[in-house]
């Protein structure tokens, strides 16, 4: 503050995403990209710079979660991800068929929490029949189901976007199994394929300062108040669409309110509990940007698209009011 330098606010899973910028100089939105890491397994379609579409998240343990576990389970230890990646490869991937989960609300979604439990109950299965186990085909066996998932998923969203590019990003992204199996199938299938050097992949000053870079020169600074969220999730790119602000009108708003933006956010499913994270993500967003003065009004539809209109009113200050 005392030196008058701009702040910028960077999310962490942008700062990711922009690793394969560094190392791709070619690499132009739009593309999708695979986001793996230790707490979180997105697909998210890079529409532009910092204009994003999350069209599938994890719905329990995120894949480096789920390394972490089970290395942790056959006795590797911590960090998970690279002690079962350099043990994998002395075992057998096909020894052990471990359960590759599907979620029914939403093709591209993740769930590892049951390929966790299924190699636990493998490992208590043998401890009750006094047998001993293989740590290094359980360990390939793993990973290789978790690669498959993580695969076809980024492949189903390539195909039904028809973005010829690929990118891999977070921590996961430097597992050797996962660069080459996502490298043979686009190779398949005509797709280019872009991954950061390993050394980026983990959580680097590299990834974050080429987001930042970004950021500056859009002006997106940040106030000298922020402070690190935990909770903030990438949002999408607001659009002003002042024909639509007519639909948001006439619950509870003063009549000084006049409605500035209509953001469109895709969530998982129907259901109120998936729609509330994308309403603190906007909040949080506008917070972030210095913007107190607001109010939220949610109008949910049967598409799984949640509609917020954006509001200022000068009768309310410092507040948020979300209206599902």
């Amino acid at each position: 503050f005392a030196t008058g330098i701009p702040l910028v606010g960077v999310h962490h899973i942008e700062g990711h995403i922009s690793a394969n910028f560094i190392e791709n100089k070619e690499l132009e939105p739009p593309f999708i990209c695979l986001v793996a890491s230790g707490g979180h397994s997105h697909l998210v379609v890079v529409k532009d710079y910092g204009e994003y579409e999350i069209i599938g998240r994890t719905r329990d343990d995120a894949a480096g979660e789920a390394f972490d576990k089970v290395a942790r389970a056959i006795g590797l230890g911590y960090p998970g991800g690279p002690k079962i990646d350099k043990v994998s490869k002395e075992g057998n991937p096909d020894a052990i068929h471990f359960p590759r989960a599907a979620v029914a609300e939403n093709e591209y979604d993740f769930s590892f929490s049951g390929l966790k439990s299924a190699v636990l109950n493998y490992l208590n299965g043998c401890q009750m029949k006094g047998e001993s186990y293989n740590q290094a085909d359980v360990a390939a066996s793993f990973q290789k189901a978790v690669v498959d998932v993580l695969v076809e998923k980024a492949m189903k969203a390539a195909e039904a976007t028809g973005y010829k590019t690929i990118a891999l990003a977070g921590g996961v992204a430097a597992n050797s199994g996962l660069r080459k199996a996502l490298k043979e199938e686009c190779d398949k299938r005509g797709i280019r394929m872009c991954r950061p050097d390993p050394v980026l992949c983990t959580d680097n000053g590299a990834m974050i300062g080429c987001r930042a870079y970004y950021m500056a020169k859009a002006g997106d600074f940040a106030p000298m108040n922020l402070n690190a969220d935990p909770r903030l999730h990438i949002v999408g790119k607001y659009t002003e669409l002042d024909s639509l602000s007519g639909i948001f009108h006439g619950i509870g708003f003063h009549e000084d309110a006049v409605c500035q933006q209509v953001i469109t956010v895709k969530y998982g499913s129907d259901t109120v509990q998936d729609m509330i994270p994308c309403i603190f993500d906007i909040i949080a967003d506008f917070r972030l940007k210095g913007k107190h003065s607001l109010c939220i009004q949610i109008s949910g539809s049967g598409d799984q698209v949640l509609r917020v209109g954006v509001f200022r009113c000068q009768h309310v200050s410092d507040q948020v009011a979300a209206i599902v």
